[in-house]
């Protein structure tokens, strides 16, 4: 039995992400190089990050208005 619970686990299937990369979303919405690197600092955003383009805008966004320090 234990090897059966174990078998499941690791058959676990990860549900398909959605979004594009960050590097797909910086290219589609014209986001200037400079803007796209500190943007990635800001978010601690690591190449081939996958996420919407809502969190994507979101963070463009909030990152051209806002301090450049971090609060929290």
């Amino acid at each position: 039995m234990a090897r059966d619970k174990d078998k499941s686990i690791d058959e676990t299937v990860r549900p398909p992400v959605e979004g594009k990369t960050i590097e797909e979303l910086a290219a589609a919405s014209g986001t200037p190089a400079w803007a796209f690197e500190g943007l990635k600092v800001r978010q601690n955003w690591a190449a081939g990050k996958v996420v919407t383009e809502e969190e994507y805008q979101k963070a463009l966004k909030d990152f051209l208005a806002g301090p450049l320090v971090k609060k929290g």
